[in-house]
Parts: C-alpha cells; sequence; structure tokens
C-alpha cells in the first residue's frame, strides 16, 4: 500500500503554532494543540511520538548540510502533510518514484519539492538504512577525521545552528527556528558571537524585545563550548547535569562504546537504527533487551547486535534474559 493512502486533504491549520508567538523556552519544548496522528494518544504515547519525530528530524538535518532551520521546518511540515512521521515512512515513500512525492504536495495545493531537496531526503534513507546496517562488530566507514572535515566545511551559521538544536534534543523545529531568529536578531551568526555574549545574552534579548532563554538553554550551549575547546573532556561532561538531562539513551550508549570498541560514528548509528524501530529511550531499550531485540532489528533490515555486545548492554542495564527467549534461542539451535 502506498504510503500516501492516508495522506490528510484538509490543510492542518493547528498543528504548527505561530512562530513569532513560540518562545521556545515556555516549557523546553512547543507542542501541538491538535495533530492528526497523535489526537486520541495519552501522554506517554504523545512523549513517544515526539520522540520519534525528533529522531526523523535528527536524521533530516544531517543529510542536507546547507539547512538552515527554516528550510528543516519547512521539509518537516510537507513530509507531515503526506503521511510521512518517521524514517520508515520516508523509505516507504521513497521506494516509489519520486515524482510521487511532488505530485502529492501539488495535490494539497503545496509548492513541490525541489531536485536538491528529492536528492537530500534519499540520502537520509541510504544513511539511516545503509550505515546502520553496516554497524556489528566491525565499525562504519566513516570516522571522526570525516566529520570534522565535514563541520569544517559548513558555513558558520550552519555550525551554530548544529550546536542549537544537538543540545536541546527536547525543541520541535518552531522551537529551533524561534531560537535561531532571536539570536540572529541581536546579531548572533556564529559560535563565536555566541561564545562572546552567553554572559550578557539574556540582557540583548529582552532589549530587543524577546523573551529571554531558560538556564538550562545556556549551560548546555556553554558546555558545548566549554568541550570543544578542550575545557571540559567528553567523560567528564557526561556527568553534568544537563548532559545528563538529555537523551539518556545515547549517553548510555557512549559509555560502553570503550567496551565494544565503538567510535562515535557506530555510537550515533546504533541509536539510529533503535530510534528507527520505536526505541527512543532507555526504558524500552531495557524492555527490547529482555526479549529478542534481535528480531525487531532484522525484520527492520538491520544487522543485528553480536552476543558480546548483547551480554554489555543486559550487564550494563541489569537486564535479566526471559526464560521465554531462552527457550526460543535454544529451539533455533537445535534446528
Amino acid at each position: 500500500m502506498s504510503v500516501f493512502a492516508e495522506a490528510p486533504v484538509q490543510l492542518w491549520d493547528t498543528v504548527f503554532v505561530d512562530l513569532e508567538s513560540s518562545d521556545a523556552e515556555s516549557d523546553g519544548k512547543t507542542r501541538p494543540t491538535e495533530c492528526m496522528s497523535c489526537t486520541d494518544m495519552d501522554a506517554q504515547e504523545f512523549d513517544i511520538w515526539e520522540r520519534e519525530r525528533r529522531g526523523f528530524c535528527d536524521l533530516l538535518w544531517e543529510t542536507e548540510h546547507t539547512w538552515l532551520p527554516r528550510d528543516l521546518q519547512v521539509v518537516e511540515r510537507k513530509l507531515a502533510w503526506l503521511g510521512i512521521e518517521s524514517s520508515r515512512d520516508l523509505q516507504r515513500a521513497m521506494a516509489e518514484p519520486t515524482s510521487t512525492l511532488n505530485e502529492e504536495l501539488k495535490r494539497v495545493s503545496m509548492a513541490p519539492f525541489k531536485k536538491k531537496t528529492l536528492a537530500a531526503l534519499q540520502r537520509s534513507v541510504m544513511v539511516c538504512v545503509d550505515s546502520a546496517s553496516q554497524l556489528g562488530s566491525a565499525t562504519l566507514p566513516t570516522d571522526e577525521r570525516d566529520e570534522t572535515s565535514s563541520r569544517e566545511s559548513r558555513s558558520d551559521e550552519r555550525n551554530l545552528c548544529d550546536v542549537i538544536w544537538k543540545t536541546r534534543p527536547t525543541w520541535s523545529t518552531n522551537d529551533f527556528v524561534a531560537a535561531h531568529r532571536k539570536l540572529a536578531d541581536v546579531g548572533i551568526c556564529s559560535l563565536s558571537d555566541l561564545e562572546k555574549s552567553l554572559g550578557d545574552l539574556n540582557r540583548q534579548l529582552r532589549e530587543s524585545g524577546h523573551k529571554t532563554f531558560s538556564s538550562e538553554t545556556l549551560e548546555a550551549w556553554r558546555l558545548h563550548i566549554d568541550q570543544s575547546h578542550g575545557r571540559l573532556d567528553i567523560d567528564a561532561s557526561l556527568n553534568h547535569p544537563v548532559c545528563q538531562a538529555q537523551s539518556g539513551l545515547g549517553s548510555m550508549l557512549w559509555q560502553l562504546r570503550g567496551s565494544l570498541g565503538w567510535t562515535t560514528s557506530d555510537v550515533i548509528a546504533v541509536e539510529r537504527k533503535l530510534n528507527y524501530i520505536g526505541i527512543c529511550d532507555i526504558d524500552s531499550f531495557t524492555v527490547a533487551l529482555g526479549q529478542d531485540i534481535n528480531v525487531d532489528l532484522r525484520v527492520a533490515g538491520f544487522k543485528t547486535f553480536s552476543g558480546r555486545a548483547l551480554a554489555e548492554m543486559r550487564q550494563h542495564l541489569g537486564v535479566p534474559v526471559v526464560e521465554k527467549f531462552n527457550a526460543n534461542r535454544a529451539l533455533q539451535q537445535t534446528r
């Protein structure tokens, strides 16, 4: 069945908040008041939906290094109109002729994607599936030198936006756009500008008529800058309250990198493939480890975890392996 079968026909007026009124700091993130895909969700289900959606936006953001926040937001909105809200949705959609995406956008009176954007969407599918599926006991072909080179080739404004986005993992694209606009309004267009202004940033915002950033946001940016200048190493930063309050799953995977021989790229790839199968936090990961997580990975087309990796992760989280799983494994070995 086409991924577009249930694409909305009516205009989606209430999902995206007015960017000019969004302060990106009210409770750490803006929440849609109405959403076609989450109208009947309870609080826990909605939280999972938000995490998966953020993971999807992370993937999109990393596949086109010339985008700024507004570009990401426009692409996210258009895809949402087509019922594409996850990596799996996008993979199904990109399996069809790319012209289908634009035909569906025209059907709801929206501007079609440019060729460059379609190419970026295709890359996002390849990054999610190909890079993560290569991960097992081997490392990914991309290493930290490649990542550093990529960052250096981006514009100063894009590098600033990378920090804004990555250090605020609960923000939506609306929050991202609003924060970017506020910083630009007070003349902050690069990381060096941000570093110089952190001490009195909120004063500048107040004088310009903007709402201020929370202390947690400012501390997250300061932490990143200190780490990038070697004033705080990565292991020490993991114990920082701001870091611990962010991505628990990513932090846990990072702590295991030494014993499993993973690189930074490996950790990112593991988190991506876990997000792809709906595992976005430590609680859901713990449940999956207690069962046979490799079945879900295999069904989704990813390379499975090695027995050593599973054992290390279970031991780290204190996860007992259920008897049913042990029995199924023994049965498979006898076949």
